[in-house]
This record gives structure tokens, sequence and C-alpha cells, in this order.
């Protein structure tokens, strides 16, 4: 899953279509990327960068504080693993929202 992707769409309160037009992509393919079954190319993260106002480097380091907790949850969830997703979901959507307040 890539966290900080997922994280900046949240931050623009995009849905994965929206962000997926944005960026030149069918929305296949930006699920993919934010699900980390495709690394997005230098020109995608490029344009990630411009929309967020974020460097392309932050997008290149992939340390999250919670990233390695929810791989590993994910790793070990079984037949849970949608469920577990959304929830995921969810909690980096407050975190954005409460990142937000807190600025």
């Amino acid at each position: 899953m890539n966290i900080k992707i997922l994280k900046s769409r949240y931050a623009l309160n995009l849905t994965q279509k929206d962000m997926a037009l944005l960026l030149g992509v069918s929305r296949n393919t930006y699920i993919k990327i934010e699900s980390g079954i495709v690394i997005p190319k230098v020109d995608l993260l490029l344009k990630i960068s411009k929309l967020t106002n974020k460097k392309i480097a932050y997008f290149y380091n992939n340390e999250y504080r919670n990233n390695e907790k929810i791989l590993t949850l994910l790793d070990s969830s079984k037949g849970n693993k949608k469920r577990i997703m959304i929830l995921c979901e969810i909690l980096l959507q407050v975190e954005v929202v409460l990142n937000k307040e807190h600025k």
C-alpha cells in the first residue's frame, strides 16, 4: 500500500477516479499504484508532487510511522484483507483531517 499517495489524495478530497483523471491514467492503474501493486514512474510522481505541493523526494521515502504495522496486519489477516484495508483508509482519512486542524 502506498500510504503517502493515499494520504495525499485524501488531503485533496479526491476520489480515486478524480485523482486518476488529474494524473492522466486509468482508475484501474491509479488503484494499482495506490495499493502498491504498481510503482509509479517519475513523471507520474512529478505530477502528484505538483498537485500536492510536496517535493518529489517525499514520495520516494517510503517511511511512514504506521506503515510496518499496517503491512503486518494485512499479511496476517487472511480472509479479512478487504475489511482491514477499508479500516486503514478510514484511519488515514481521520489522520489527514486532524493534521489539517492542527495547522
